[in-house]
């Protein structure tokens, strides 16, 4: 379904799918299945990559790795863009997100990060707090943020500000920063509750707007600093996100009533 509503956006590409899977899997049915999709219905520049995570605690280290990997190969052939997106599957695109790179370009804007509902010190366990050298009481008012994000790396502030550090603490420190022993997703009441990558990324954006490093745009919400009345996030980012539905076949690639 985000790959439907990205192509209804007519966005072009390029994209990067990374599908993530165990050595013992084998070969990957739904590479297969996506590239099928793909095929059958737009002709975008999209490339699919399986990926193996060999230690289960590492599943929750994939974003920050396999943007590590696509960082570092697009700085040496000179494919780097100028924004980098990144999104979940659960992801639903309202708009196209070329026009959200080019307004962020434009107006000057660091990084665009979506809305979250829980409470940040809640959701983010005492280790990774410890780990970034932070005070938990100090985000208590904040919202964890989601997953999906928007860098503008032409202005090369949120890169070294936000990714950065992200990306470190994900592939360098997987376990004693982004993933701790201990720590859970659910239930929503337990003690060492924790949503990894998500968790992490919300306390280095805060950081970096409670410094003012630079510019940050909550999707579907506000621009930090305030800098203009009819500013708002959503101007880049504007995204649903689908939550319960699990693909079953091809046609659920592309028609919501296949899911259910």
């Amino acid at each position: 379904l985000m790959l439907r509503s990205l192509v209804d956006t007519n966005y072009p590409g390029p994209l990067i799918i990374y599908i993530m899977k165990h050595p013992a899997e084998g070969a990957s049915d739904l590479l297969e299945r996506v590239s099928h999709a793909l095929r059958a219905h737009t002709s975008m520049n999209a490339t699919i990559l399986d990926i193996e995570i060999w230690n289960p605690m590492d599943m929750y280290c994939f974003k920050p790795t396999v943007i590590n990997d696509f960082m570092t190969y697009a700085s040496l052939d000179g494919s780097l863009p100028d924004v980098l997106m990144w999104a979940d599957t659960s992801t639903q695109f309202n708009s196209n997100p070329v026009s959200w790179a080019t307004r962020m370009v434009k107006n000057g804007i660091d990084f665009v990060i979506g809305k979250g509902v829980l409470e940040l010190a809640r959701a983010t366990h005492t280790a990774t707090f410890d780990y970034l050298g932070k005070n938990a009481s100090n985000f208590r008012r904040q919202e964890l943020r989601s997953g999906h994000f928007l860098v503008n790396l032409k202005r090369n502030k949120a890169e070294p500000g936000i990714l950065r550090p992200w990306i470190q603490c994900g592939t360098r420190a997987c376990q004693a920063c982004m993933a701790p022993p201990g720590s859970v997703k659910w239930p929503l009441k337990s003690p060492n509750l924790h949503r990894q990558d998500q968790s992490v990324l919300g306390v280095l954006t805060y950081d970096f707007i409670d410094k003012k490093k630079g510019t940050v745009a909550i999707a579907n919400n506000a621009v930090f600093p305030k800098r203009d009345k009819s500013e708002n996030g959503r101007r880049y980012f504007d995204v649903s996100v689908l939550r319960g539905r699990r693909a079953k076949s091809d046609e659920c690639l592309w028609n919501v009533s296949m899911c259910d």
